[in-house]
């Protein structure tokens, strides 16, 4: 029966077999497991040979495991969220981020493809070091199932820091910024889950931890601690005797939780869960139908914006014309007024003035900028239609037009600038409406026997 692979797993594979800067890495790791063994060989010989030693080297040889499984945990604790962070981010920098969502993986096959990818070639890592580990092993006196429930840890180990990695490339654009955001995250589960059982601590003046001790069961140093308790010892960090804590100090079901392994079980259990939970967030994020109603609203807010500084530009052009028009008639009025007698001709002036601006904005809304026409504008800047595509497209939801949706937001948010749209009109528009106007109130301030006669009647008849 033939295996069928996740083809991005395949394709890390094949890539990372035929890379030299894999190898290069196997060996550096080998390099630093062999300084750590051989630096823990000479401390213990040091202590054997003090005043204090008690001449038998094998009681401290036992320590050579714990030595080495601390540095191979550290060393995947750092280099899994380096190798996971890029994953989605370095595909976006690469731009072949769209082209990857137009296969037929799913997102879920895509985000579990290079987690899996990331532990694979963890695993390469972990194996090139078992001679080292098997050296503690020969001479520590412990048995070879541990190096396989080690192993197991390791596995789960980089499989969290690996979703850790892979959701923060969800969420970032650049690999540097999700390779911060990885390891803030690491802050923020190693060490504040700390925080409730330290603040119960003080308030009880040290007596009584209470149950607040279980969000430890999520901390991947207190699971690794007690891991190694009971190995090392067969004790449980937690209520039992001769551990850290008490029974009076921990509450019931903390305490009930630690007897043998239980602890170590289901502290498991919840960083696998809390693993699928960062895998199953970043699927949903690298779903480009989940992110496209955020790229909806980021297209229509950009497109109303623009639609009315279009609009504003078109009133204000035709507002110019109805102000030359209506100062025109307006001065006819006047000229009128010179041959008839028009009492009421500035009045009649001011109507037509406002007639005019009425009439202007009564045509800029019924004849206002639609969106698509507001689209279309924003295509002329150098976009390439793909606003208007991606506008007239807002109805629909299908993978494909969610990328090419993406790709017009993204464009827009690049090249903002492009877009620029003169609200004021050309000042060779604008220079007739002054001229005009002063020739109005010139015409208004000149005085004419034909005024002065409809003045006088005027003040007869009163």
């Amino acid at each position: 029966m033939k295996i069928r692979w996740n083809p991005i797993v395949k394709k890390d594979l094949q890539v990372t077999a035929r890379s030299m800067r894999f190898s290069w890495g196997v060996f550096a790791y080998e390099g630093v497991l062999m300084l750590a063994f051989l630096l823990a060989l000479a401390i213990i010989q040091g202590n054997v040979r003090s005043f204090y030693g008690n001449g038998n080297i094998y009681n401290y040889l036992i320590y050579l495991f714990p030595v080495l499984a601390v540095s191979q945990v550290l060393i995947v604790a750092l280099i899994m969220p380096i190798m996971t962070a890029s994953a989605i981010s370095g595909e976006k920098e690469r731009q072949t981020f769209d082209i990857m969502l137009t296969t037929c993986m799913s997102p879920l096959s895509i985000v579990l493809g290079k987690v899996a990818s990331s532990v694979l070639r963890i695993l390469f890592f972990v194996v090139a070091g078992m001679p080292i580990m098997a050296l503690s092993f020969v001479v520590g006196g412990l048995g070879w199932d541990n190096l396989f429930y080690f192993v197991l840890t390791i596995i789960l180990l980089s499989i969290l820091s690996g979703s850790i990695g892979i959701f923060c490339s969800s969420l970032c654009k650049r690999s540097i910024t999700a390779v911060v955001l990885s390891f803030a995250f690491y802050f923020v589960i190693y060490f504040l889950t700390m925080v409730p059982m330290i603040l119960n601590l003080l308030w009880t003046k040290g007596e009584h931890a209470g149950e607040s001790m279980l969000l430890l069961l999520f901390n991947p140093g207190v699971f690794f601690e007690e891991f190694f308790m009971q190995i090392m010892t067969g004790e449980s960090l937690f209520g039992t005797k001769g551990s850290m804590f008490s029974k009076d100090e921990v509450g019931f079901i903390t305490y009930q939780l630690s007897q043998g392994k239980t602890w170590m079980f289901l502290s498991a259990i919840c960083i696998l869960l809390l693993s699928f939970l960062f895998i199953l967030i970043a699927a949903w994020r690298v779903n480009p139908i989940n992110s496209s109603s955020m790229d909806q609203n980021i297209l229509i807010k950009i497109i109303k914006r623009c639609r009315r500084k279009l609009n504003l530009a078109e009133f204000l052009k035709k507002l110019l014309s109805a102000l030359c028009i209506g100062t025109g008639v307006a001065i006819l009025f006047q000229a009128a007024a010179f041959l008839i007698p028009l009492y009421y001709v500035n009045l009649y002036c001011g109507f037509a003035l406002l007639l005019a601006v009425l009439s202007a904005l009564a045509v800029a809304i019924i004849k206002r900028i639609s969106m698509q026409q507001a689209a279309l504008t924003i295509d002329r800047f150098g976009f390439e239609e793909r606003i208007v595509t991606a506008y007239e497209h807002l109805s629909k939801d299908s993978p494909l037009i969610a990328l090419q949706r993406a790709d017009a937001v993204n464009q827009l948010s690049l090249h903002q600038d492009r877009i620029r749209i003169p609200i004021l009109p050309s000042w060779k528009k604008i220079i007739p409406v002054p001229i005009l106007i002063a020739a109005l109130f010139a015409l208004a301030l000149i005085p004419s026997k034909k005024k002065s006669q409809k003045k006088k009647k005027k003040l007869r008849s009163l």
